[in-house]
């Protein structure tokens, strides 16, 4: 009684101070850092809607302590060179209306592919700025610009797609390099503690996985409207989104003449969460990709429905427009562990449940767990991972109409047609961490004149065995295995913009009945990190 009173109390009080919400950046470290808190049975954070919202995750743990955790408190009178280096950001305006924060992005880094003796590097410059307007508005704008040398294996990835992984176009710079810009930033408002409304070009993230098949972060920012609703045991988000289709010959022939190689397909998502006890969460996800812009296609209003399921009844799952539903679950039967998986569902027959792998039947799902403070050692975690996806999956017919945005999957990188294991030992003594991944992919890849279902840009019609048929199973088509697996270790000097000194060795091999090929390298650097790229695909 006395801890809900004081829950109640710390609510009211920050509805008092003002409620401009602060998203925590959508970045693993920071992430792992916070989940023996956020994770807890009493715990006020629905974990499965990210990036977490700053003012919940106070009323559990200040978030720096928590990821510097065991470290000593700032000295009253602490010098302005070791305030700005540890623990500030650089710059910072305080006044009654307003408290601006200012830093520097950047990503300094050298590394050394070892089977082809090639010389890697990241060279990335950019500022954050964020702030407090008054009491209810809270904002932030970045723009960092990168010139990069990748692995083999990324680079291959870069010229297919035109694209950096998770990021946006390339150009081409210097001997085998590349050049490209990532702007984000939002503007977030909130009227009282149960209402946000968030309007920004950035990533959302559905689950408690390390991958999502609903909606991860994979792929680059897109504008965004968000209205997110909390009433302690109930939790309801919409969110309206642009994505766009991009003119490559190699993936997506989007209508040129038009749009000048860019395609809009809005999108509308919802997300029904519920907390039942202190043990369970449970959530209930639906996306539609309406049909994207083409000449003579007018605005279709039911977008703008906020309300779940209306349009998906209305529709149906097998329409012109590309709907998927989803279910998110979490378990939490200690404090130190809890388990969690997704559901996700494309297109399902009923009728056609008892036949044989038809191939109308799209769907995947995923079962994790994790180990918080594993053996009793605080801050040692370990996260176990099983993802699994049907071939064509994501796709749709229209291959416009696929879920993807800018060149890349919006749910899990592999696309589709895969099954894949990961974990994570994760450790951190202070403002040291160290942490070994490993993951495995069985994957069906396609080839240029076959389509099995991996490639989620493919029109479904093209379906190797015929549209609609059956005798369809995942891991059908070029049976290829993917290894991932590295070991890196760093220091964290500033908590605010995840300041880091980080080292580590990365392997990466694919293995077929046609080709073998391992990847080897190391790489050290200096960076600010604030986002997720996934390069383990």
């Amino acid at each position: 009684m006395a801890k809900k009173i004081i829950i109640s109390l710390q609510i009211l009080l920050l509805s008092i101070a003002g409620m401009a919400q602060e998203n925590i950046p959508l970045q693993h470290d920071i992430l792992f850092s916070l989940d023996k808190y956020v994770n807890k049975k009493n715990s006020q954070v629905f974990t499965a809607l990210k990036p977490y919202n700053k003012s919940f995750v106070d009323l559990v743990v200040n978030v720096d302590s928590a990821m510097i955790p065991g470290c000593k408190k700032a000295k009253e009178k602490e010098r302005w060179i070791k305030r700005k280096i540890f623990r500030e950001d650089l710059f910072v305006i305080k006044n009654e209306n307003i408290n601006l924060y200012i830093s520097p992005l950047f990503n300094f880094g050298y590394g050394r592919s070892i089977n082809d003796n090639k010389n890697l590097y990241y060279n990335t410059r950019g500022v954050q700025i964020k702030g407090l307007l008054g009491k209810k508005m809270y904002f932030i704008s970045s723009y960092y610009e990168t010139q990069a040398r990748f692995p083999d294996y990324i680079t291959d990835f870069v010229k297919k797609y035109e694209i950096a992984p998770g990021t946006g176009r390339v150009k081409t710079f210097k001997a085998g390099g590349f050049d490209y810009g990532t702007p984000y930033g939002l503007i977030s408002y909130s009227p009282n503690i149960n209402w946000n409304i968030q309007f920004g070009f950035d990533k959302n993230f559905i689950g408690d996985g390390y991958r999502s098949l609903l909606l991860s972060d994979n792929t680059y920012q897109y504008p965004f409207l968000k209205i997110f609703v909390n009433y302690d045991w109930f939790y309801y988000q919409t969110i309206f989104a642009a994505f766009q289709n991009l003119n490559t010959k190699a993936v997506l022939n989007a209508p040129y003449i038009w749009y000048h190689g860019y395609q809009t397909k809005p999108a509308t998502f919802n997300y029904a969460g519920f907390r039942i006890g202190k043990t369970v969460e449970l959530g209930l996800f639906e996306s539609i990709i309406w049909k994207a812009a083409e000449k003579g296609i007018k605005f279709n209003y039911n977008s703008l429905i906020p309300v779940i399921l209306v349009n998906t009844i209305h529709y149906s799952l097998n329409n012109q427009e590309n709907a998927l539903l989803g279910i998110t679950i979490k378990y939490k039967p200690f404090n130190t562990i809890n388990l969690y998986g997704q559901l996700a569902i494309d297109n399902l027959k009923i009728s056609k449940l008892s036949s044989k792998g038809y191939m109308g039947n799209t769907y995947g799902f995923q079962l994790g767990a994790k180990w918080l403070n594993m053996f009793g050692l605080p801050n040692l975690n370990f996260q176990v991972e099983y993802n699994q996806v049907r071939p064509y999956t994501y796709a749709h017919p229209n291959p416009l109409q696929s879920y993807t945005h800018y060149n890349q999957s919006l749910a899990h990188p592999l696309g589709a047609n895969f099954r894949e294991f990961i974990t994570f030992i994760n450790y951190r003594y202070r403002r040291l961490f160290a942490e070994f991944q490993l993951n495995y992919a069985f994957a069906g890849l396609d080839t240029n004149n076959s389509d099995w279902g991996q490639d989620v840009f493919i029109s479904q019609a093209k379906a190797q065995n015929g549209f609609r048929s059956d005798g369809n199973t995942t891991g059908q088509g070029v049976e290829t295995g993917i290894l991932n697996t590295g070991i890196r270790a760093g220091y964290l000097f500033n908590p605010k913009t995840n300041l880091i000194v980080e080292g580590g060795f990365i392997i990466r091999q694919t293995k077929n009945d046609f080709s073998k090929h391992t990847t080897r390298y190391f790489y050290i650097g200096i960076k600010t990190s604030l986002t997720n790229i996934y390069n383990d695909f």
